[in-house]
């Protein structure tokens, strides 16, 4: 996912979720490719498995080849690196278009 489709999709994923969350590109490593990481501040893992659903239909009606991975603060993690770390690991993220939530 790279250059103005990263623009297109992230603005696709703000539409989705609220005022307060937060869509930003992320770098896995040098010369991987860009993906798309999502923080939803306040919310559990029921909610955050809400918002990978229907992001999920979204990348599926718009015919991206996606992974999404997740990683819950903190349940699952208490740093930044951790949670990354975990929501890269969990889900493998391979495809085309990877969204971290």
């Amino acid at each position: 996912m790279t250059g103005l489709y990263l623009v297109d999709m992230a603005a696709e994923i703000r539409a989705e979720i609220r005022a307060s969350d937060y869509v930003f590109p992320l770098e896995r490593e040098a010369g991987a490719q860009t993906q798309v990481g999502v923080l939803l501040p306040e919310t559990d893992m029921l909610g955050a498995l809400t918002v990978k659903k229907r992001l999920a239909f979204l990348c599926s009606i718009k015919g991206v080849d996606y992974d999404l991975g997740l990683a819950v603060y903190p349940n699952d993690a208490t740093t930044p690196e951790q949670l990354l770390a975990l929501a890269f690991n969990g889900q493998g993220m391979h495809g085309a278009a990877s969204i971290l939530i």
